[in-house]
This record gives C-alpha cells, sequence and structure tokens, in this order.
C-alpha cells in the first residue's frame, strides 16, 4: 500500500517567540504550505513517511524533501512570493553564511522570550496540519 503525497509543512518550535513572528510575517504570502509544531514531527512521518530530524530547528518539507536551518529559509524565500528585500540578503550572501546566521540566530533564539501557549491568527489556525 502506498502512502499518500506528503503536503507542504513548515515544522517551527511553538515555544519560541522569534520563530511565531516569523511566521505571523511570512503567513501573508503563504499559500503553499501547512504549519506544524516540531514536536508533531513523528506524527508526519509515520503517516508519510518523511520525518523531520532537524531536532530542535526549523524544517521545511517541500515535494516530499526534508530541508533544515538556513536551508529551509532559502527554499521558503525562493518559493513563495515574499518581499524583494527578504530575498535580497539571501541572494547575495553564499550558503555557508545564511546557515552560519540562521545557527547563530537558533542558538540565541529563546533571549527573545519562549511562551507557553500561542494565540495563532485564524489563517495560522487554519492552514495548521495537526489541530
Amino acid at each position: 500500500m502506498s502512502r499518500p503525497t506528503p503536503p507542504a509543512v513548515i515544522f517551527f518550535d511553538d515555544a519560541c517567540v522569534l520563530c511565531n513572528g516569523f511566521l505571523r510575517r511570512l503567513d501573508p504570502y503563504n499559500d503553499r504550505f501547512r504549519y506544524a509544531p516540531l514536536a508533531q514531527g513523528d506524527v508526519y512521518g509515520k503517516l508519510y513517511g518523511v520525518a523531520p530530524a532537524g531536532g530542535d530547528r526549523i524544517c521545511v518539507v517541500w515535494e516530499g524533501v526534508p530541508y533544515y536551518g538556513g536551508g529551509a529559509v532559502r527554499l521558503l524565500v525562493r518559493v513563495l512570493p515574499v518581499p524583494w528585500m527578504w530575498r535580497l540578503p539571501l541572494r547575495l550572501l553564499p550558503d555557508v553564511l545564511v546557515d552560519i546566521g540562521y545557527e547563530w540566530v537558533a542558538r540565541l533564539r529563546y533571549l527573545f522570550g519562549r511562551q507557553t501557549s500561542c494565540a495563532y491568527s485564524p489563517s495560522i489556525r487554519e492552514k495548521m496540519l495537526f489541530q
């Protein structure tokens, strides 16, 4: 029996204030991806055979392939109609610098705060993969 085609999903750290802010900024441009907290990656893996194995880093599953960290961010700004000012730095910087920048921000992200529950907008709630 074949598995269903995996939907395009952005797995994010739902306890991270910075990650949730990124999601809110990205959402108006998003017409292709569903959202899911990283903790639900195992459920997704069992359903679709593709599991986000990036630990506590953002993971984007696109066309059945997982992308992590800086690669996930580059993919999002490449496939979504985001403003040019988001695209320009990622086009000018080498991939290794984007990855280093992502890792630096990821390590420090809880300095911006943690949250125990999220008040998502209706637009984000309707795009959540697991409700």
